[in-house]
């Protein structure tokens, strides 16, 4: 019987604590997947782990080195040189197999990387690093990275990340990748490749392309299982028959990568065969045949396979938990950018593909994130025995010289389901107990985020829409909240409305507007606006998505022409709908009018907006803003035979009892000092519309996030600290499920119809409603030469919350009047000096006072 070898080999660090990760992850992924095929690269996961290590500290730190099987970041990051200086070197131009592996960091171009960070992943770790724009430009992001993908994996994995694998709190992505194509030592012919059945756990049978070849094969056989090692071929003119205990006890081993299958004798024997793997770390290099044997029947399917996973509760399962958490310390990886809140890691994950044929072997892998230990003694050899792999079995591809393993799974179905089944149950795996099921194949589908990681804390400020609306509206939240009672408002109605006021002000006043609304300039809020409409509030119904509307509008004075750059702005960069209506002679008609658009505008959820007397005969101007949005919930959390009636105690320590939608499945929550907050993801587009991989084409998601503070009064002060800080609500989102014991939503239905010229006063906007309001640059002066001001603005917003989803809409109306001449002749005065004055003789060109006085009597000299 074959047996393994015994000499000493040399083996790096990461190869030894490859081993054991490796081990523990097939455990793991093996639990995961246990009717299915599986891939993945335990060196690819560990490689991806080691990228944190150079920026983690203290408890971090010995984490990561305790999985990674590291004393030190020094150690580590020398067994990883050295496993890629030697072992991972390519050897395609002698004649062995292509080799690539890769390191990239990305950071987000507004936070760099740390010096000392940089230099021992480029100078160690032979990195590439490169600075993108993930806040700013997230689709060229995306791009850069997939081309490296797909430049280190030849094409074999092209598109991993998208836009929408980035958010707002993205700072870095840290990957690594691999690519291996060897072909077979000794060649299988296609001309001997024949269909035989294999074996199914289920018991059923299916036809397969198995390829044959009678020559010596490494064949080791042991108590329940045999191995066979395929050795690739490492350079031309190679003895595949030489065996490694030709050489002397100290003599270095030559780099030799080899495919090892390992087969359990009974058909249903995987699972155990597994667990035994995986029980200690050196098994599977203890297992390794190291002669030749002749060979009896022999066969080998040829099979494809892809696995895509998120492996960060694998690697938490592990040990690996707090690059996770808000414990998380990584303070060596970025420089600080003043939030003195940690940077951690969001998502691993892990794709892998692999075909096995006749010719050899081609596989690549990236990751995000990876392991451990060990080493024993192997057993003797058998001389001539069958090995026919007619039944599920593991594999790795190893390099053996260092004991790295680059890929490693098992096979249930080398078809992937493609092949019709036939049926048959095995006796023996009823016997054991398994309970039987039919096979699923694993679809290729793309990743929705990758690697990320985000600082749960302010990331560096960008000048977006987002940024000002987001001020604004947690100072608005804050004002209206003094009345302790239900609210419902738009925040971006009444920005896109002030931007419509911003578009016809001057001087002082479209300063003000500007510094309210978070902008720079008047062309720079015209641009943000019009983009956020143009790409975010599109429409997305027919494609499965909520359903948008969003509209502007402005009605002048039949006797008032537009200004040229006015109308631009509104009605080329906003696209507002401009009329002309007859207020002076007509007021009643054209607000009836006005409301119908809002109507039309709002899915008659808001049928009015301007009360009866809100339009004047002397009103030049109305501009306004719609809104509207019909979402229903993604994957559909709640069930409405869920909802149950609960007591919901109120703020004066009452309480009233109310439907609340329930759920207890994974939900988007993040808890902070005093508060938790709950993200219920809005349905995006139908799954029948996404593309191959699974991934949706579009990158927007609408979401409800919901602030829950943690004592029962606690809103106001909550309030208070939401609008403390300009992007305090954007940094404090969950961005990522996790396992919940119960959630529980009131469903509510709330509406708001109010002047809101007083609390805009308070945040500071006061020049557009006062005689000094220049808003000079709406209207062609029609010889009036009365200037334009904002006489009131009226705000209206109505919501429904439940099991299905939401529907809310929103109106801000702009009403104008005509306030007092700056130009008029003032009027006749008199002028009497009949009691004491004083008196000035100056020269004014200069100012110099040349005489001064006062008369008391004038009679006297």
């Amino acid at each position: 019987m074959a047996g393994p070898s015994k000499k000493k080999s040399r083996q790096s660090g990461a190869g030894l604590a490859g081993l054991a990760l490796a081990a523990r992850l097939t455990k793991r992924l093996a639990d995961e997947n246990p009717r299915a095929n599986l891939v993945f690269s335990p060196l690819s996961i560990y490689a991806a782990v080691s990228l944190l290590a150079p920026g983690a500290r203290g408890d971090t730190l010995d984490e990561i080195l305790r999985l990674l099987g590291a004393r030190s970041r020094d150690d580590l990051e020398e067994s990883i040189a050295t496993t890629v200086a030697d072992a991972l070197k390519d050897r395609s131009g002698s004649g062995g197999p292509s080799v690539a592996f890769a390191y990239g960091v990305w950071n987000d171009m507004t936070r760099p990387l740390k010096p000392a960070y940089r230099h021992a992943v480029v100078g160690k770790y032979r990195a590439g690093a490169c600075a993108l724009d993930f806040h700013g430009n997230a689709e060229d992001a995306a791009a850069q990275i997939n081309a490296w993908v797909a430049d280190v994996t030849r094409n074999l994995i092209t598109d991993v990340v998208s836009a929408r694998s980035f958010t707002a709190e993205t700072d870095v992505v840290l990957a690594n990748a691999i690519y291996f194509k060897g072909k077979w030592d000794l060649p299988f012919f296609e001309r001997n490749t024949t269909d035989r059945p294999f074996h199914l756990l289920d018991g059923a049978a299916i036809g397969a392309p198995f390829m044959y070849n009678s020559s010596r094969h490494f064949i080791a056989v042991h108590d329940g299982f045999k191995v066979l090692k395929l050795r690739y071929k490492m350079r031309q003119q190679q003895d595949y028959y030489r065996s490694n205990t030709s050489r002397t006890p100290n003599s270095k081993k030559d780099t030799q990568y080899s495919m090892c299958i390992f087969l359990p004798d009974a058909h249903d024997g995987l699972r155990t065969l597994l667990d035994e793997i995986t029980s200690r770390p050196g098994f599977v290099r203890d297992h390794l045949p190291s002669t030749t044997v002749k060979v009896g029947d022999f066969g080998v399917p040829k099979f494809k396979l892809e696995f895509t996973s998120n492996v960060k509760q694998v690697l938490q399962h592990l040990g690996l938990v707090l690059p996770f958490g808000m414990s998380a310390d990584l303070s060596d990886m970025m420089e600080a950018d003043g939030s003195r809140l940690p940077l951690l890691v969001h998502d691993v994950f892990h794709k892998a593909v692999i075909e096995v044929n006749e010719e050899g072997t081609v596989a690549a892998a990236v990751t995000i994130m990876p392991a451990p230990d060990g080493c024993a003694p192997m057993r003797k050899r058998e001389p001539t025995v069958d090995f026919v792999a007619d039944h599920p079995f593991a594999y790795f591809i190893v390099e053996e010289a260092s004991g790295t393993i680059l890929f490693a799974g098992h096979v249930v179905d080398p078809t992937d389901g493609k092949a019709p089944a036939r049926t048959g149950q095995h006796a023996a795996a009823t016997a054991r107990g398994y309970e039987l099921s039919p096979m699923v194949g694993n679809p290729a589908r793309q990743f929705d985020q990758v690697g990320q990681f985000h600082h749960i804390g302010p990331p560096p400020m960008r000048r977006t829409i987002s940024t000002g609306l987001a001020t604004l509206a947690a100072r608005l939240a804050g004002c209206l909240a003094e009345r302790s009672e239900n609210l419902i408002f738009s925040p971006l109605s009444v920005y896109t409305a002030l931007a419509l006021v911003a578009a016809g002000a001057r001087g002082a006043t479209l300063d003000e507007i500007l510094r309210v609304l978070g902008a720079q300039s008047r062309g720079e809020l015209e641009e943000l606006v019009s983009l956020t409409s143009a790409d975010a509030l599109k429409d997305r119904s027919e494609s499965g998505g909520p359903s948008v509307a969003f509209a502007c509008g402005v009605w002048s004075n039949l006797t008032l022409t537009l200004k040229p750059t006015f109308r631009q702005a509104v009605v080329g960069t906003y696209k507002a709908e401009a009329n002309a209506v007859d207020f002076r002679h007509a007021p009643e008609e054209a607000r009836e009018q006005i409301n119908e658009w809002v109507a039309q505008k709002t899915r008659n959820l808001i049928d009015s907006v301007l009360p009866p007397g809100s339009i004047k005969p002397t009103t030049p101007l109305v501009l306004g803003n719609a809104l509207y949005f019909k979402g229903a919930w993604e994957a559909e959390p709640f069930n409405k035979r869920d909802t149950v009636h609960k007591p919901f105690h109120r703020l004066d320590g009452s309480h009233v009892d109310v439907p609340f939608m329930q759920s207890r499945r994974k939900q988007f929550v993040a808890v902070h000092d005093g508060f938790k907050v709950l993200k219920l993801q809005y349905k995006m587009v139908e799954e029948d519309r996404d593309d191959p991989y699974g991934h949706p084409h579009d990158t927007t998601q609408f979401s409800m996030c919901i602030f829950l503070p943690d004592a029962l009064d606690g809103l106001q002060g909550l309030l208070h600290t939401i609008a403390s800080q300009p992007r305090f609500l954007h940094h404090h989102l969950p961005q990522c499920r996790v396992d919940v014991r119960e959630i529980r939503v009131p469903k509510f239905k709330l509406s708001f119809h109010k002047s809101v010229v007083a609390v805009l006063d308070k945040l500071g906007l006061k020049l557009p409603f006062s005689t000094r309001a220049d808003l000079s640059d709406m209207v062609e002066d029609n010889g009036s030469r009365l200037p334009i001001v904002v006489s009131d603005i009226i705000h209206k917003a109505v919501i429904e919350v439940n099991e299905e989803g939401t529907e809310a809409s929103a109106v801000t109306m702009v009403i104008t009047k005509l306030g007092h001449s700056r130009w008029q002749h003032a009027p006749q005065l008199d002028f009497i000096a009949d009691r004491p004055f004083a008196f000035y003789i100056v020269e004014e060109a200069t100012g110099a006072v040349v005489f001064a006085g006062h008369v008391l009597d004038p009679s006297k000299e």
